[in-house]
């Protein structure tokens, strides 16, 4: 499902035309979802490769970048000519309200992030469904509906960590800088559909067998040969036993 930067629910790029599928087909969807941007392979040189391993019997969501991002905070795009960083920060949080996520960053703190860029995953049914169609429907109309704008009104400054310039002016979402509505989908994908924290990890092994078949059945996958992979889910499913009270 590919996002566009203009026309109908592109308005959004990838972010419009991935929630706008999701909301719309929510009680019909299939077990397995791709979703990416145009041009995939050119986000991730992994993309067609990795696809064609993917294991739908054990997966639940992975992204298909190899471009892990560490730490990022959204006083990145503050910038003196565009000071971007407090709708960039209040589109994400109100892509984690429409989940209800929004504890995870409290008022007046800084939202930092660690995880794999570019809006190019895999997720489950299952995964998805753990979420109301009504999220869906949210974060459609905050982050795309048909113009990009992830936010209406004036800023919530009394929970962001950046104050309000003195002039009383930030630039907001337009045809040339609203690329940060989709940014919010695709620097939040791993908690909203991963169940991550918003600092991620970067996959394991383990990850990759349970997402990808092994490489020894599927060359090009991530995942280690089949043999080893079956030794790393049963001393994690071992280890997970032990924790149990």
């Amino acid at each position: 499902f590919i996002g566009g930067p203009s026309g109908g629910w592109g308005g959004g790029y990838e972010a419009g035309v991935h929630l706008h599928f999701l909301a719309q087909h929510y009680d019909n969807l299939p077990d397995v979802m791709i979703f990416t941007q145009d041009m995939p392979a050119e986000h991730s040189a992994n993309f067609f490769p990795w696809l064609r391993c993917l294991k739908p019997e054990t997966l639940t969501f992975t992204s298909f970048s190899d471009i892990f991002i560490q730490d990022r905070v959204t006083s990145k795009w503050r910038h003196k000519s565009k000071n971007l960083g407090a709708v960039v920060e209040q589109c994400w949080r109100n892509m984690l309200n429409a989940f209800h996520l929004g504890e995870l960053v409290k008022p007046r703190d800084e939202p930092h992030m660690s995880g794999y860029c570019c809006a190019q995953f895999a997720v489950s049914k299952a995964a998805v469904l753990r979420y109301p169609r009504e999220s869906f429907c949210t974060a459609r109309h905050l982050m795309a509906d048909g113009v990009g704008n992830c936010h209406y009104g004036d800023l919530d400054w009394e929970i962001l960590s950046q104050n309000k310039s003195k002039e009383g002016i930030v630039q907001r979402d337009s045809q040339t800088f609203n690329k940060h509505t989709s940014g919010a989908w695709e620097h939040l994908n791993h908690v909203v559909f991963g169940g991550q924290p918003l600092m991620g990890h970067a996959r394991t092994q383990v990850d990759n067998c349970l997402n990808f078949r092994g490489n020894d059945q599927c060359p090009g996958s991530p995942a280690n040969n089949t043999a080893m992979c079956e030794e790393l889910i049963e001393e994690q499913q071992k280890g997970a036993t032990k924790k149990s009270p």
